[in-house]
């Protein structure tokens, strides 16, 4: 069940790759080595991780999404 587990976070590694290098904006949380499965215990951690990291990003999103974006 592991080896099953850890394949499909090997695959989904491999999936956000390439959508990140084809992407305008990445928004790439600091969250060191986690694992989906780290959620649980970690959840709110990981959320604030994102906030911090997605407001980091604002003033790209919004030289490219002028319109949909407006200040904090």
């Amino acid at each position: 069940l592991e080896m099953l587990w850890r394949s499909t976070e090997i695959m989904q590694e491999e999936v956000s790759a390439r959508s990140a290098a084809t992407a305008d904006v990445t928004i790439e949380p600091k969250l060191g080595r986690a694992r989906w499965s780290d959620f649980s215990q970690r959840g709110q951690d990981f959320i604030a991780a994102g906030e911090e990291a997605a407001r980091e990003k604002l003033p790209e999103l919004r030289r490219l999404l002028p319109f949909a974006i407006s200040g904090d």
